[in-house]
């Protein structure tokens, strides 16, 4: 490598290096209080974008990973509280085609969307679609084998009446799931998502500023243990990753998994 050459790659070097300290700084830290969320996606506009949202390839590896812990022991029985356009009681279908799915979403269009899914999907007869509230739901004590949640934690006005809710679903010993965003992600995540949402597309779903005000409105792992307990769940385990968390009621039996402390930040927003 000639002199030119290796002063043309340290300059590009150093210029990236400028560019990704600036992009940190504009984006900031992920915010360290929460803010509230609307309950519902009603708009049909904007629940088709959110459909379309869901569908992207990211969000189906999700899913798909969710969908392989969740159905790792067999469950016939299953919920899905906050279910959207119904992509991930259609995955667990996928893994248990004999299992009875219900799918629960406080928006009705967002139920019509997820049953026409279903019909795509030719599942209708084994994945049911139905309109209730996460804190009132219209289900017997104990009907479930396995009760899930995903990226619908954020948007409920009261999360331990629902926590309370899911555990009265389901059975005793049955399994219940509550995967979200988390507030407190890796501060590089935070970034992307900012750069994307700011000069990428504008999904515009509940507000124009998402996903920050997802974000913003989730929880910390700490947060949401102390609601689990508030709600009644004497056993939980939180499992984490940068931008992910997860909650999972445990069996009395069972050793729970210690929730992991917040990233730490120096005074100066870095890290």
């Amino acid at each position: 490598m000639n002199a030119r050459r290796f002063t043309i790659l340290v300059a590009l070097a150093g210029i990236a290096a400028l560019l990704l300290r600036w992009l940190r700084q504009w984006a900031g830290d992920p915010p360290e209080r929460r803010a509230s969320h609307k309950e519902a996606i009603e708009p049909p506009e904007l629940v088709e974008r959110y459909s379309r949202c869901m569908g992207t390839l990211p969000m189906r590896l999700t899913r798909a990973s969710l969908a392989r812990y969740v159905t790792a022991s067999p469950h016939w029985r299953i919920l899905d509280v906050g279910c959207g356009p119904g992509w991930f009681p259609l995955e667990i279908a996928a893994y248990l085609p004999d299992a009875v799915i219900v799918g629960a979403d406080l928006s009705h269009p967002m139920t019509v969307v997820a049953a026409r899914h279903a019909q795509a999907a030719d599942q209708a007869d084994s994945v049911v679609f139905t309109q209730a509230r996460g804190e009132v739901l219209p289900f017997a004590d104990g009907a479930f084998d396995c009760v899930v949640s995903t990226l619908a934690l954020h948007h409920w006005q009261d999360p331990v009446a629902v926590l309370k809710e899911l555990q009265r679903v389901a059975q005793p010993a049955g399994r219940i799931i509550v995967f979200d965003i988390r507030r407190d992600m890796h501060p590089w995540l935070w970034t992307a998502l900012k750069v994307g949402q700011t000069f990428g597309e504008r999904l515009q779903l509940c507000e124009n500023d998402e996903p920050s005000a997802s974000i913003s409105a989730s929880y910390t792992p700490s947060e949401l243990q102390r609601l689990a307990l508030q709600a009644g769940w004497e056993r939980v385990q939180i499992r984490t990753k940068l931008g992910w968390l997860m909650l999972e009621r445990l069996p009395k039996e069972t050793t729970p998994f210690p929730v992991p402390p917040a990233p730490r930040r120096k005074r100066n927003g870095t890290r």
